[in-house]
């Protein structure tokens, strides 16, 4: 299965967040840093613009959608 390069952005985003959680105390506890927030926008971000752009195209986006 070929991977979007919406899917790509989505990941990395993800795995940003992922690593800024596992490095930050404010976010581990709180989510209160200003980081944690502007990673959190992006990739909820790039996950609704992947959503958007299956719903156009009628293709699930991701693979437990299309089971």
């Amino acid at each position: 299965m070929e991977t979007t390069t919406e899917e790509r952005q989505a990941q990395q985003a993800y795995e940003g967040l992922l690593a800024h959680f596992d490095e930050c105390a404010p976010c581990q506890v709180e989510n209160y840093c200003e980081t944690g927030d502007r990673l959190r926008r992006a990739h909820r971000a790039t996950r609704t613009a992947l959503s958007g752009t299956a719903a156009a195209t009628g293709t699930p986006s991701s693979p437990r959608e299309g089971s």
